[in-house]
């Protein structure tokens, strides 16, 4: 095998590693309801996969990003969400950022000190579980 062959056979492996790195196409939603009105809030993320996560923990900045959605009645705010090691940045369209930390129970605590506890349908508090503790 040349050198050019050899390069190709580098190349094709680096390609299928670093597109290992994304994720899987599909998205999972995590709902919460605050416990203090009647606001419920969705967090929405890609689903990644193993070679991703590991990613993300060697380079700095990988956190898993996608939306979120807070909805009071017939009024819904939406933006962006970041996950980190204690929880969700959430950036609105207006700029503001808001930060939820994880309780241990697995709850959400906003900067207020509202809690936003899990309702998500049957089967799947052993993910949330799971996502939320890492």
């Amino acid at each position: 095998m040349g050198k050019s062959a050899g390069k190709l056979a580098v190349s094709i492996v680096l390609v299928a590693l670093l597109g290992g790195c994304n994720h899987s196409g599909k998205a999972y939603t995590m709902r919460f309801k605050s416990q203090t009105d009647s606001k419920v809030l969705e967090l929405t993320f890609p689903n990644t996969g193993r070679l991703h996560r590991a990613h993300n923990s060697v380079f700095p900045g990988g956190q898993p990003k996608g939306t979120y959605s807070i909805t009071n009645g017939a009024k819904t705010v939406e933006g962006r969400a970041k996950q980190d090691t204690i929880g969700y940045l959430l950036y609105s369209a207006e700029g503001e950022t808001q930060r939820l930390t994880v309780t241990d129970e697995g709850a959400l605590k906003d900067e207020k000190g509202t809690l936003w506890k899990p309702e998500n349908p049957a089967g799947e508090p052993a993910m949330l579980e799971k996502i939320l503790k890492g």
